[in-house]
Formats: C-alpha cells, structure tokens, sequence
C-alpha cells in the first residue's frame, strides 16, 4: 500500500482474551486539517469513542477493551507517528469466540471496480461464539446493529476532517473516499499461522 502525502494510516487498537497480542484494524484517513499526527490520532478516538460509534457501547464483550488509535502520516518529510486513546472495557454479555475469527468490513468507494472496493478485518470485539450459527453467519438483527455503530464511525471522521480513504499500492491512483462501511454476516478467520 502506498501512502501518498496528506494522507495517513491509522491502527484501532483492542486488546482482548487469549494471547497477550493486541487485536488491531486498519484503515487509511486524509489528514485533513490537522496540525500533527498526535491531533489527528485525537481526532480519530474521539471519533471511535463518540456515541454510537464502534468503542463507546455496551456491545463489547466483557473481556475486551478498546485502547487506542496509533498513526502514521506522510508529511512530506518520511512518515511521522502518532497516539491517543482512552480505554474503554467491554460491558456485553458475550462469550468471546475463539481467537481467530473476525469480522469482515466492506470498504465502498464511488471508484467502479475491484479497485473501488477495500475490506478491513475487524476483531471480534461485539459477539461471541452463542451469536455465530454453524455456518459461520452472525443474525441480521445484529449486523445492523454493528453495521450501525460502523457507519456513526465514518461519519464521525468525516466531522473531524480526518475522512476515511481507500488507499492503493498503485502510486498513480490517488486515494479514494469511503462512502460506505458493511459488515458481512458470514464472519472471516485469520489465516496467518498462530504461535
């Protein structure tokens, strides 16, 4: 992935049970306005923190917590780091799931094409393994509820001026706006090797 100037990454941060490592998502933002990469991270936990968003209810499971917002920008000058963040424990009666399995984000974007489309795996921090079927499908009820909170999310950033981008390996593309987030009902597993 490339990372244009005027642009950044951001890593929302959870940590959760199993093994001690930290349960991270990813998503590319334009640093709009802001002055540092510090405000910028400010700007995006409040935004995951604000009500309705995806860290400020009681829909995450007891045993998980929200910690943070860690950021990478590109300046002009090599890329520069930034923190911020509160944490915020989980409430939610669910039984986490097992460590592997994530839910899966849609990223939409008014570019046609596979090169429109981006997804970002997002840890299993709202239900447990009673809201997953044996087929591997979380209900509607609560895919539009989390599709909900996803949604308070993007417009959030948008209000912060930190807008949400789809960012390209290919330097000629320049990146592009995320008008929607979906969540799937058919939850996703981490391929990567577990040690």
């Amino acid at each position: 992935m490339f990372l244009p100037e005027g642009f950044g990454v951001a890593r929302l941060v959870f940590s959760g049970p199993g093994k001690s490592l930290e349960k991270v998502t990813t998503f590319g933002y334009d640093i709009g306005t802001s002055l540092n990469p510090s405000a910028s991270a400010s700007n995006i936990d409040a935004a995951a923190r604000a009500a309705g968003s995806i860290a400020n209810t009681a829909d995450i499971a007891v045993g998980y917590s929200y910690v943070g917002v860690s950021v990478t920008e590109e300046r002009g000058l090599g890329p520069i780091g930034g923190f911020a963040g509160v944490s915020v424990n989980g409430t939610g009666s669910a039984n986490p799931t097992t460590p592997n399995v994530a839910m899966l984000v849609t990223k939409r974007t008014a570019r046609g094409g596979r090169q429109g489309r981006g997804r970002m795996y997002f840890p299993p921090i709202f239900f447990g393994e009673a809201d997953i079927n044996p087929a591997g499908q979380m209900g509607q009820v609560f895919v539009d509820v989390i599709s909900g909170h996803l949604e308070t999310f993007r417009t959030e950033l948008i209000d912060a001026e930190n807008d949400m981008v789809l960012l390209h390996s290919d330097p000629s593309l320049p990146p592009d706006p995320v008008l929607s987030l979906t969540l799937q009902p058919l939850v996703a597993t981490q391929r990567r090797r577990l040690r």
